[in-house]
């Protein structure tokens, strides 16, 4: 019965006990946008000018126990499969800066097997601190991985060391040490990776998706399996991140040519015929875009790619340079078409001289890293590709057909995906609690969550989850980000939105209709819409803008639109002069957060008891971003002052109840008078039927 449109959940801590006090705040009037009310809604109690709250209660939500899992958590950094069977992963989790400039990290990092294709996995080896970045084997028994042990407590004062692990037994066993690295590359060491061509001899390159090529670009090469690194020497150019052997004793490597200003003139392919120890340039490999990837699927053919970055406005976005003599002479075998915009290709695995897997991704100033972008596939030696919907920081093909990734762009980064025909489909491979929950919609008889994986589907009141079936959402949200606003309603009604751009299906996601929200003015064309039942919507298009000179001068408006098909046809109800940040409906009711005015603009919500025709306004003394509503007169309003809280009420907005939940903050949904739902941190829903005052976690299924 209460609907809403947009929800996003901040990472939670642990926050069913309830201590009340009374307060009451009566705060003027915000600018109003009512109309005469109709009959039946003059038949309730007018609506106070500014909210009183009359009561503040404090919120605990119950901790969490995860149960037991052999999947793997979210987080991961880094993947490497040596087969279709044997694969690893390598974690780490969020280092914090301590007040005296320190680093520390209280999580446990560190390797994840598995020796079934992904289906269980097992704890390889971890440490408190351990922040493992990178993974990779030079052969079927010798392995590598490196990132940082941090202290775990707050109180130290370093900032962290660089970490080494190696395996001779195919990953069953680690062993760790603290390698001896150049001081050029000990602040970023974790932003490294490798390329052994023998158990003991091995060179690190600057990882493109983890910074931007060129930012302090070294190479560092050891002969001791990574006890000792020392810094190659280079002849005015610079790696970008490439690096291969197609046998132990040659080596080829991506970069520029550096100059006095830093500048770059394109790419460039560089050889060593001595393990890399020294490095020449490859005669006719200049090209005028970036080279950042590698592969030799064999001794002959190889591949290098890259691009350019999209922010600068230069072509190709995309371009490949490909070999069939061992590297002696490369040519330009693709370039992205100029209409298809994105960065380059910093990942790229063959599998042979025609089947291979690539990446997009790369930093560049101003952006944290890890950053990935899409996965692409090509079966005619990089001579034509296709794009998937599947993103990646990292990747590992095991076959023409299969590959595993590791994404971070999603809500909750670092989750590992694999995909068993080509990259049509794929599956986020996590346990169960690990993800937190971005959207939650719906009736209690019909709740849809989403998740960084998809989305969820329960029909007993969220004691039991499924996939939602058919999916109606891909990966694709980790590549463009953002949360989905979605709407669903029993008995089939689910409505996915992005802005006014509608995908409407009444038949439980089976078939689909597009549709298009009427606006007169297409730059102003914000939405927010809810439901009340699977007929009955409405939607607000627009906004009210604040514009120069300061303090601001009102301009525009906001539409109101209504639905009495199912969100298939939309007719304009009323205007509004407010700016709209939350939206929800049920019969009789439907309830809007926001602001009104420019300079300074009042913080209020607006009410309406006749499908949009007619509101009246309540001012608030605080930002509330978010409405969920039940019928008759259920209000749940997430705020923000020093801290995020829940305001509630059960008459309307007659009066109010204000819930502290100190620590957290959580997005809610209102599913009866008394009964509702908070969700977003990883690991649990927590339920209420006591209108708040108490919660029961659930750990659901997904």
């Amino acid at each position: 019965m209460r609907r809403f449109s947009v929800r996003t959940s901040p990472r939670l801590g642990h926050v069913v006990r309830l201590t009340a006090t009374s307060l009451v705040l009566v705060l003027p009037l915000s600018g109003c946008a009512s109309n005469s009310p109709t009959s039946s809604a003059s038949k309730l109690p007018a609506l106070p000018a500014s909210a009183r709250i009359v009561q503040t209660s404090e919120i605990t939500f119950p901790k969490v126990t995860l149960p037991s899992s052999k999947r793997p958590d979210a987080g991961q950094r880094s993947i490497f499969f040596l087969d279709n069977s044997t694969g690893f992963l390598a974690r780490g989790g969020q280092p914090f800066a301590a007040n005296n400039g320190a680093t520390y990290l209280p999580e446990s990092g560190g390797i994840e097997r598995t020796n079934d294709g992904g289906r269980t996995w097992t704890t390889a080896w971890a440490l408190p601190g351990a922040f493992v970045s990178w993974i990779g084997f030079q052969s079927q028994a010798v392995g590598f991985a490196a990132g940082n042990q941090f202290d775990t407590s707050s109180n130290t004062s370093s900032t962290g060391q660089p970490l080494w692990l190696r395996t001779s037994d195919a990953g069953a066993t680690w062993s760790a040490l603290t390698p001896r690295v150049p001081t050029s590359v000990a602040q970023s060491w974790s932003s490294m990776q490798f390329v052994f061509a023998t158990a003991t001899i091995g060179i690190g390159v600057p990882d493109p998706d983890a910074q931007m090529a060129g930012n302090s670009a070294v190479m560092i090469r050891t002969s001791d399996g990574g006890e000792d690194w020392s810094q190659i020497a280079l002849q005015n150019w610079a790696p970008t991140g490439g690096l291969a052997f197609p046998t132990a004793g040659a080596a080829f490597a991506t970069g520029y040519i550096s100059s006095a200003t830093g500048s770059s003139s394109g790419g460039q392919l560089w050889t060593s015929v001595d393990a890399g120890q020294s490095w020449h340039a490859v005669a006719g490999s200049q090209v005028p875009f970036v080279l950042f990837a590698i592969s030799f699927p064999d001794r002959l053919n190889g591949f290098a790619a890259g691009g350019n970055y999209a922010k600068y406005e230069a072509r190709p976005w995309r371009g490949l340079l490909a070999t069939n003599d061992g590297g002696r002479t490369w040519s330009v075998r693709y370039q992205s078409p100029d209409a298809d915009r994105t960065n380059p290709i910093t990942r790229l695995h063959f599998v042979d001289s025609t089947r291979g897997w690539a990446a997009i991704g790369g930093c560049t100033e101003g952006q944290n890293g890890p950053c990935g972008g899409a996965v692409m596939l090509t079966g005619d030696g990089g001579r034509s590709w296709h794009t998937t919907d599947q993103a990646a920081v990292q990747l590992s093909p095991t076959s023409p057909t299969e590959a595993w990734t590791v994404d971070g762009q999603s809500l909750t980064a670092g989750i590992p995906w694999h995909t068993t025909d080509a990259g049509s489909t794929w599956e986020g491979i996590v346990r169960p609690g690990a993800l937190g929950i971005d959207a939650l919609a719906g009736p209690k008889e019909w709740l849809v969550a989403h998740t960084a994986t998809g989305a969820w589907s329960s029909n007993d009141n969220g004691q039991t989850w499924l996939p939602f079936n058919p999916a109606i959402f891909g990966s694709a949200l980790a590549i463009y980000g953002g949360t989905p606003t979605i709407v669903v309603e029993s008995p089939g009604l689910v409505v996915v939105a992005d802005g006014p751009a509608l995908r409407v299906s009444q038949d439980a996601g089976r078939a689909w209709t597009s549709v298009t929200l009427p606006t007169d003015d297409p730059t102003n064309a914000n939405a927010a819409l809810a439901f009340s039942d699977s007929r009955n919507g409405i939607a607000v298009v627009g906004n009210q803008l604040c514009v120069k000179p300061q303090p601001g001068v009102p301009q525009g408006s906001a539409e109101v639109l209504a639905s009495a098909d199912g969100g298939l046809t939309w007719k304009r109800q009323a205007s509004l002069q407010r700016y709209t940040t939350g939206i929800s409906a049920a019969k009789g009711l439907v309830v809007i957060t926001g602001s009104a005015g420019c300079g300074p603009s009042q913080q209020s919500i607006a009410v309406s008891r006749d499908d949009g025709r007619h509101w009246a306004t309540q001012s608030l003394p605080f930002f509330c971003n978010s409405v969920s509503v039940a019928a008759p007169s259920t209000i749940w309003l997430t705020c923000q002052a020093d801290q995020a809280f829940l305001l509630t009420t059960r008459d309307g907005g007659q009066a109010w109840t204000r819930y502290q939940f100190a620590g957290i903050a959580a997005a809610f949904l209102a599913t009866g008078p008394s009964e509702g739902w908070a969700y977003g941190p990883a690991g649990a829903l927590w339920h209420t039927t006591d209108a708040a005052r108490h919660w029961t976690a659930w750990v659901p299924s997904f």
